[in-house]
């Protein structure tokens, strides 16, 4: 990480390390090429928890004598201590950090003050990227080690947003392994390291993979950066290819979206069991509707105890209805183990007779045209390009989390229209 910063010959700089824990990141900084490279750095530690501090000040005498600045460390919420930060203008030209890694709930004690700065992430590290973006100096840097679930996704889109409107992405790192990085944390999420930069978006972007901690197995290239840090709307999004080989792949045409082809669409099911406990039985009544959940796409039926379930015909469920027609329905949960990531089943129009509906649980998203069945045509097209190896890279590129949002189906491109297309041009 500390390696990771470009050197700035001259310059007195000005250091943080945001929740800096027991203070490896502000070593491997203090020596490294960074440091060396400067007349001084004034070095500054953020660090909540008081017995850490301690530990801290322990060192602060060695870590003075490599910066030949000062070192300080400080006592305090980092969200506290960047909304001081930013009243009194104080920025830093280097922010590293390893945040923390925990959902901001109700009882979250730092939920109250992001929400008065209109900061909404669920999870304190990207309250902590959001804080440390706004603390750069122009030509300021930010490396940090991060869960890569704030690649896509609705609940980081925000963030998103803000980094990529004020920062330029410059090198990105993952880590292949899910569980080798913070075993004792049992953080099962795959991890990067990203390095930022207070500038506007540079012409390319440098990979490298290691399966985990043994950065001797590391690969590396370097791509456009249209490659990796994509648009869609107003959102952004990344997208890390799993080698160098597939980093050099391109071929992708905005103009060939899987989806999106009016009416064709994506959302998610929106009975939630728990909920609606209520409406949800095994009669089997042509007026109740069957009701399509994950074990449809996974075991080829529709019930978790074997039996078809099926959602009451009732003023309160009828905005949970759809006309009986031709569906596609996608698994929302997919671990990275799983083969294949993008699990989905065709639910036909013949299936559902003699029914006069169907609806479909929050636990999988649904392929539809404008809230009604697609044509034969359109959903055997749409399950074979979901099923090709193309569009299964472009999930696996794009997915931080092991959930298949709506927007990660959005976002695919047609491999049998982009391959007709090149087959037509050649």
């Amino acid at each position: 990480m500390a390696e990771m910063f470009d050197p700035r010959p001259g310059d007195n700089l000005r250091a943080l390390d945001a929740g800096a824990g027991a203070g490896a990141l502000t070593d491997a900084l203090l020596s490294s090429r960074l440091s060396q490279s400067a007349q001084q750095v004034n070095m500054l530690l953020a660090e909540v928890d008081e017995l850490l501090c301690d530990h801290l000040e322990d060192a602060v005498a060695d870590w003075e004598r490599l910066s030949r600045g000062s070192v300080k460390v400080l006592n305090a919420n980092f969200i506290s201590f960047a909304d001081q930060a930013k009243e009194d203008a104080t920025t830093f030209d280097a922010i590293i950090s390893n945040p923390p890694y925990a959902r901001i709930g109700k009882d979250t004690p730092e939920r109250h003050p992001l929400k008065a700065r209109y900061i909404r992430v669920p999870n304190l590290y990207g309250a902590f990227l959001w804080l440390s973006v706004e603390l750069l100096a122009p030509q300021g840097q930010l490396v940090a080690i991060v869960p890569r679930s704030f690649c896509s996704g609705p609940q980081f889109a925000e963030l998103r947003r803000k980094m990529f409107s004020q920062c330029s992405l410059r090198r990105l790192h993952l880590f292949q392994s899910r569980t080798m990085v913070f075993p004792e944390d049992r953080v099962l999420q795959e991890t990067v390291i990203l390095h930022l930069v207070r500038d506007t978006q540079a012409d390319n972007i440098e990979l490298s993979w290691s399966p985990g901690l043994d950065l001797q197995a590391t690969h590396a290239t370097t791509v456009p950066s249209d490659r990796v840090l994509q648009s869609q709307g107003n959102d952004y999004f990344i997208t890390i290819p799993a080698s160098p080989e597939a980093a050099r792949q391109t071929g992708r045409a905005a103009d060939h979206a899987l989806l999106l082809r009016s009416p064709v669409t994506a959302s998610t099911g929106s009975v939630v069991d728990f909920r609606m406990k209520d409406y949800i039985v095994e009669e089997v009544d042509t007026k109740n509707v069957p009701l399509i959940g994950s074990p449809f796409v996974s075991k080829g039926h529709r019930s978790r105890r074997d039996g078809r379930l099926y959602l009451k015909r009732t003023d309160k469920t009828q905005r949970h209805i759809f006309p009986i027609g031709n569906y596609i329905v996608v698994k929302r949960i997919a671990p990275k183990e799983s083969t294949p990531r993008l699990m989905a089943r065709l639910v036909t129009e013949q299936e559902l007779r003699p029914h006069s509906g169907v609806a479909f649980e929050n636990h999988v998203n649904v392929i539809h045209a404008g809230r009604k069945g697609l044509s034969a045509g359109q959903a055997q097209h749409i399950m074979t390009s979901l099923a090709h190896p193309a569009t299964q890279q472009q999930f696996e590129e794009r997915s931080g989390t092991t959930q298949v949002n709506v927007s990660d189906l959005l976002s695919l491109h047609d491999p049998l229209e982009i391959r007709n297309k090149e087959s037509h041009d050649d």
